[in-house]
């Protein structure tokens, strides 16, 4: 049970910081994790709904997404919109 739910909160993750930071697509996101576009969307959707409650689920989304974003200052790899190049801070979740 522990490792389903550590896994759901790494997809939902993965998903949250792809398409927010890097502006991944649903179908891409999907077809990384090999679930649905459907369920990529009910992860985006949950992911969502976190944050806006600032739950503790929120507090890591935001602290990963912020570590991310000074690292791709200090290399130099931000692009004029403020995401990073590729899809470089999903790395921090797979």
């Amino acid at each position: 049970m522990l490792g389903q739910r550590l896994r759901f909160g790494w997809d939902v993750l993965y998903i949250g910081l792809g398409r927010e930071l890097c502006g991944a697509t649903m179908h891409g996101l999907a077809r990384d994790l090999g679930c649905s576009a459907t369920k990529a969307r009910r992860l985006y959707a949950f992911h969502r709904a976190e944050l806006e409650e600032q739950t503790s689920y929120a507090t890591v989304a935001v602290d990963l997404a912020q570590r991310e974003i000074e690292a791709q200052e200090r290399v130099g790899t931000l692009r004029a919109t403020h995401r990073p190049t590729g899809c470089a801070a999903t790395n921090l979740v797979r």
